[in-house]
């Protein structure tokens, strides 16, 4: 097992390349909103690593969030523990909205098909029980509520809130599966992402003037512009049907702006997403590092957004 946050990273990326995806190489672990992108035919995965996963706070799980939901994504945290007990195997939890599950539970999805049925929440485990086939089966034994709710040990009202979908701790679970003798309790799907577009939105006006210009001048264009923090590009940049990750750098290119379109392009190619960097000052260069680059006087000349699209996919393209 990792003891380190690196070799958690490492350790996740192999198991995700071990089951059939096109995994990132890792971000800076330390201030980079994920660690991972990985992808397996129409799943996408934003991975963040953690050994200790009471560090996700509010804003940066957030953030995870609002890349995911982009991106049409699923956010994941991979962590070892919190301040009060290492994480079980076989158990997913829930912080922030942003499913949590160890590497051994990870394994078991991915490698053996096992997915997760016990999910931690306030009071203790849970199960997602199947209401409508237990309320099926009790009105063709003939069963009364009371008859289930003694099997159990709850009371009617529990077993009534059961048969609606509410969640079941798992020994209830286990007692109402042993008495029926049929099972009740459902896969939980660590990777559903949510159809709600949760984005927290970082308000333009406290950005760098080329960024503000940037930004602007892509709204003015129709994109909707998504700042982003943490990330090695600085903006998801979209359209209904087109989304493009957006590097923005002030001055002239120099030896981190070709470290950062390499990540870029990495992440472009493994999100099946283009990603563009778009220079302050006028340069000759069409791409860095595989990125495509559009110049910020280039794009001012510009005055339709498909004219933009146009140039990063001649000047990039994406593989994996």
């Amino acid at each position: 097992m990792a003891a380190t946050r690196q070799l958690l990273i490492s350790e996740t990326r192999d198991l995700l390349v071990r089951s059939g995806f096109c995994a990132s190489e890792p971000m800076d672990p330390w201030t980079a909103v994920f660690d991972l992108v990985a992808r397996r035919d129409d799943q996408l995965l934003i991975i963040k690593t953690y050994t200790n996963v009471d560090r996700l706070n509010a804003e940066g799980a957030g953030e995870l969030r609002a890349l995911a939901a982009t991106l049409r994504a699923a956010p994941l945290v991979i962590g070892l523990k919190s301040s009060r007990s290492e994480l079980e195997d076989g158990v997913l939890y829930i912080r922030q909205s942003v499913p949590i599950m160890t590497l051994g539970t990870l394994s078991d999805h991915l490698l053996e098909g096992v997915p997760p049925f016990i999910y931690a929440g306030p009071g203790g485990k849970y199960v997602d029980m199947d209401g409508e086939t237990l309320a099926k089966t009790r009105l063709e034994r003939g069963l009364s509520l009371s008859e289930l709710a003694e099997a159990a040990g709850v009371s009617r009202r529990s077993v009534q809130m059961y048969e609606q979908g509410m969640a079941t701790q798992v020994e209830t679970a286990f007692r109402l599966e042993q008495f029926l003798g049929i099972p009740l309790v459902r896969a939980l799907d660590p990777f559903s992402a949510s159809e709600e577009l949760d984005i927290r939105r970082t308000a333009i006006s406290d950005l760098q003037d080329i960024e503000q210009d940037v930004f602007g001048r892509l709204e003015d264009l129709g994109y909707r512009v998504q700042p982003t923090i943490g990330c090695p590009f600085n903006a998801l940049s979209s359209t209904d049907s087109y989304v493009f990750l957006t590097g923005v750098k002030a001055g002239r290119p120099d030896l981190n702006t070709k470290v950062r379109a390499r990540v870029i392009a990495q992440i472009s190619r493994v999100t099946e997403q283009d990603g563009v960097l778009i220079i302050e000052k006028e340069v000759e260069l069409t791409s860095i590092s595989g990125t495509p680059v559009i110049a910020r006087q280039e794009l001012d000349k510009l005055d339709d957004p498909d004219e933009v699209l146009r140039i990063i996919q001649e000047r990039g393209g994406r593989s994996c």
